[in-house]
């Protein structure tokens, strides 16, 4: 069987966030179907030129996180000829970024009307559509995408984890940051958590680390004094790297997902739509909204008030031996389970069965 795994990660950019995504999927096909199955990677903006032969030649075609977006045919490039193709294919973990700053966020307005028709195609054509956050999930059933489902996100996937369970630290040593997509407005913020972190943890060590090339996270993390981690120069194992720390506090969202999936404690400063998308699809708070706001013609520095809310939590979790997490055991089981299910439904399909059998 020959599944062609739609990736949202590029070498070019680097984000190890989108590398965890094609990873982790690789990672559930192999499991569920072990030497059954043969898979490779294209990229999202690829032409079909490029992608057309080896599409053209799969059984089935899986879009990991597909990325939903304003003019998204623009996002997918050879979605068009997807469609048409009549390839079978899937929708896993679909993720959405939508503008949660603004004073009128609306799901109608955040997509053209063509985005609207390509995503009814898309998601009657599919075997199946499932989304990664509540919020992404509630925009799909807006549009009128009635197959969509909630599934979690595929980058809680990880096979060599299964059998953990959250075991708080009896001491916090080591804090893992991860670094902030829009640095420029981020600065005060930055500045803030470290200093507040080190007057919380005394004598604490504190390291920022990079889930994608951002020179301007490293300029700010070496005049705060706090030691950086170029973890995405590592695509396959870099995220091992929170495996060596007590407590996640960041921006990332794919860096709370590997300390969660690690079974340490993690919080999650929310920046945008995707924050916010797993801010509301988590059973157990762990994260606050800390978004940029625009101000005439420009983006303000982020208030630190979402800081100062974060650690109260932190700190009232640390003398309670950070209980909360104990929930989570059963919301990544739920994530992994519903995602593992969708994928088990490859080779169900009457397409595939005519190709293997």
């Amino acid at each position: 069987m020959k599944i062609v795994i739609v990736s949202t990660f590029r070498c070019g950019s680097l984000n190890i966030g989108d590398r965890l995504i094609t990873r982790s999927t690789i990672s559930a096909l192999n499991m569920l179907f072990e030497e059954d199955i043969k898979s490779s990677t294209v990229f999202r903006a690829d032409k079909w030129e490029s992608v057309e032969s080896i599409v053209l030649k799969s059984d089935f075609v899986i879009f990991a996180c597909l990325a939903i977006r304003r003019n998204i045919e623009k996002t997918y490039r050879f979605l068009p000829e997807l469609l048409k193709s009549g390839v079978p294919f899937g929708v896993l973990a679909a993720g959405t970024s939508l503008g949660v700053s603004s004073s009128s966020l609306s799901f109608e307005r955040s997509f053209t009307d063509r985005d609207i028709k390509v995503l009814k195609d898309l998601t009657e054509k599919a075997n199946f559509f499932s989304t990664r956050g509540a919020l992404t999930y509630s925009a799909c059933k807006f549009l009128g995408l009635e197959k969509s489902v909630l599934s979690g996100d595929i980058a809680f996937f990880d096979d060599r984890f299964k059998n953990r369970r959250f075991d708080a630290p009896v001491k916090i040593r080591k804090i893992a940051i991860s670094d902030p997509h829009y640095v420029s407005v981020y600065e005060e913020s930055f500045n803030y958590l470290v200093s507040r972190l080190r007057n919380i943890f005394p004598n604490v060590e504190i390291h920022l680390l990079l889930h994608g090339k951002n020179d301007e996270a490293v300029k700010l993390a070496r005049k705060a004094d706090v030691l950086v981690e170029q973890i995405y120069r590592d695509s396959e194992n870099g995220l091992d790297k929170y495996d060596n720390y007590d407590l996640h506090v960041g921006y990332r969202v794919h860096g709370h997902v590997s300390m969660l999936v690690r079974r340490h404690p993690s919080y999650l400063l929310e920046q945008d739509g995707r924050g916010c998308d797993y801010g509301l699809t988590f059973h157990c708070k762990t994260s606050v909204p800390h978004y940029r706001v625009i101000k005439g013609d420009k983006y303000n520095q982020v208030s630190t008030t979402g800081i100062e809310i974060l650690l109260a939590m932190i700190v009232s979790d640390y003398e309670n031996g950070f209980s909360r997490f104990s929930s989570f055991n059963q919301q990544i089981y739920k994530f992994v389970s519903s995602n593992l299910e969708l994928i088990r439904t490859i080779s169900d399909s009457d397409s595939i069965c005519k190709c293997i059998s």
